[in-house]
């Protein structure tokens, strides 16, 4: 059988591999977009299956992007990024008839610089395409089909690695001349287009805060602009890309020189114009049925509730899930106490915020008083289980540069959860902050210890700038 977790490193930037869950139901797609090993945050990665757009999901610090797709459809993932080339790849999840499983595929999608007036056509084509292997029984990508995008695309990536000192350079000159003629929304335009040839230099970065600092205390222009921005950044989560784009307008229109304002705004544009609504509310309604059913099997009776009422939110005719309401509240004698129901959805918010920002002490505070109200939580009790796991780990903490060896980098792939994992640690006299990312098939550990006399930064036992830290981990 074919090694599913080889990873084939291409020139064009992408890296692929698979892993199998036991689970039924479908495909989820699972990866991290980067430049180098620079995460790229904030991206909205596009899902279309047919043409349609059926969704998005914005990358987070770590770059990380999920999406649960149905079997037996053609689908096409878009990487696109203010200043990046776009990326796209396919995924065709025809698998042998009446084969009910869950996969997990997880992949790597590197994008880099574009560079004006530069042919980038080829891109226009997937730089990957990943289907069922019916031999294996499992999916995988067309090692063959990507070996030909890689010849040809070697050149223009050879051609952009050189380029991105000159374009960095020729960025900052455009800042520096526009901060000094007092157009500083502009300026910031430019830093950030620096920061993308360059994104191991904080200097764009620190131009950047400044001068935001200096609008945002003299300017209620730059409010609006600021606050139109964030509600046009709340709808595209929402999936209302109609609002989003004319919030982005009215941003632009504060700024019209602001490039980045009508490159959000053209997004929006272009998204809504693409996005199939009814499917949309076709995968939630089939998510939260999905998730309902697997916990009424459980008896975790709120959790299934919730997700019945969500799920009848989006189709209010549909007699099953009218019937499981029903049934949950006469036939199971569950009382539906509205007040105790929110109260235990908010608890679990809590909890997961706090574990999110490695808080694990009021996590686990938050978690317990949840499972006061629903003891069959299982998602509560995974939960706990891996802050006990964490705190383990943390007891085990020590440092020393020989003690990274790849036996022991490769171990932490193993008990970390994939994503970005943040610890603090005192140890020594020293405090420490330990971030680990994992892409389910390596892990990168990076570690801040501070004294009184000094700083010290390592990534996977070597020392490392305090650039390259701040760079890589979004710390």
């Amino acid at each position: 059988m074919r090694n599913f977790s080889k990873i084939l490193l291409l020139i064009i930037f992408i890296n692929l591999f698979g892993s199998v869950s036991a689970q039924s139901g479908g495909l989820r797609i699972s990866g991290f977009l980067r430049d180098g090993w620079k995460p790229i945050s904030g991206s909205m990665v596009q899902l279309y299956s047919y043409g349609s757009l059926l969704m998005v999901a914005e990358t987070d610090l770590a770059g990380r992007f999920n999406f649960e797709l149905e079997l037996n459809r053609e689908y096409q993932l878009i990487f696109a990024a203010y200043g990046y080339v776009t990326k796209r790849l396919t995924i065709d999840t025809n698998v042998r008839e009446n084969e009910e499983r869950e996969w997990t595929y997880w992949f790597n999608m590197e994008i880099f610089p574009e560079i004006p007036e530069t042919d980038f056509s080829v891109f226009q084509l997937p730089v990957a395409k990943i289907y069922y292997f019916s031999n294996f029984g499992e999916f995988d990508f067309d090692y063959n089909y990507s070996g030909k995008i890689k010849n040809l695309s070697n050149n223009l990536v050879l051609y952009v690695k050189k380029e991105r000192s000159t374009m960095y350079n020729k960025y900052i000159t455009h800042a520096e001349n526009e901060k000094k003629s007092g157009k500083l929304v502009k300026a910031i335009d430019y830093y950030l287009l620096a920061r993308v040839y360059d994104p191991y230099n904080q200097y764009p970065v620190e131009q950047i805060n400044s001068i935001e600092m200096q609008l945002l205390k003299k300017s209620d222009k730059y409010k609006a602009f600021v606050d139109l921005q964030q509600l046009g950044d709340s709808c595209m989560r929402e999936h209302d890309f109609l609002k989003a784009s004319v919030f982005y307008s009215e941003s632009a229109s504060v700024y019209p020189e602001n490039n980045y304002a009508w490159y959000k705004a053209n997004l929006a544009d272009t998204l809504n114009s693409r996005f199939d609504n009814s499917m949309y509310k076709k995968l939630l309604y089939n998510h939260h049925v999905s998730l309902a059913d697997k916990y009424i099997s459980n008896r975790d009776y709120i959790n299934s509730l919730y997700h019945y009422e969500l799920a009848s939110k989006l189709n209010p005719n549909d007699e099953y899930v009218f019937k499981q309401i029903k049934f949950l509240g006469t036939q199971l004698n569950i009382s539906i106490d509205r007040s105790n129901s929110e109260q235990y959805r908010r608890l679990i918010e809590s909890g997961d915020r706090y574990f999110q920002n490695s808080d694990y002490d009021r996590a686990e505070q938050y978690y317990n008083k949840a499972l006061t109200i629903n003891q069959s939580d299982q998602y509560v009790k995974i939960q706990i289980d891996k802050i006990n796991r964490k705190k383990e780990l943390f007891k085990q903490f020590s440092f020393s540069p020989e003690s990274r060896t790849k036996d022991f980098i490769a171990n932490l792939a193993k008990v970390y959860d994939t994503g970005l994992s943040q610890e603090f640690h005192e140890w020594n006299g020293k405090k420490v902050v330990r971030i680990v990312i994992n892409d389910g098939r390596e892990a990168r550990e990076y570690i801040k210890i501070q004294s009184d006399s000094e700083t010290l930064y390592y990534c996977n036992g070597q020392k490392i700038s305090e650039v390259v830290f701040k760079t890589e981990t979004g710390h």
